[in-house]
């Protein structure tokens, strides 16, 4: 009963408290990465149930994306952290800026504009 009761407080909390930050100038780091700015990158953490639930619903959805673990790509994931002022996962990045927390309407509106 306790697991099933930190599940729900898990979910309340993506579903509640994602927040959007402006588009953020990490477009040279992208570039210097040679990464594709059409494509959403997804930073995650293993341990992380919001990031898990996001890898999900991307999944679910046929979402292309980048997927940038923190532990196995810890300095490009931090970097771009810093860049738009984050302190939690999971962060979408696209091309109009960075979503952090996980909503699954915020993100598809994010993702369907990019």
């Amino acid at each position: 009963m306790g697991d099933h009761r930190i599940r729900w407080i898990s979910l309340y909390l993506v579903q509640n408290h994602s927040k959007n930050i402006a588009p953020a100038n990490y477009s040279e780091i992208f570039i210097a990465e040679h990464l594709d700015p059409k494509v959403p990158v997804v930073i995650t953490l293993t341990t992380c149930e919001a990031c898990k639930a996001s890898k999900i619903w991307l999944g679910e959805n046929n979402i292309s994306h980048i997927e940038l673990d923190i532990q196995k790509n810890e300095r490009l994931a931090k970097r771009l952290l810093k860049a738009v002022n984050a302190s939690a996962v999971p962060v979408l990045l696209t091309q109009k800026g960075a979503i952090v927390g996980f909503d699954s309407a915020q993100w598809k509106k994010s993702i369907q504009s990019n």
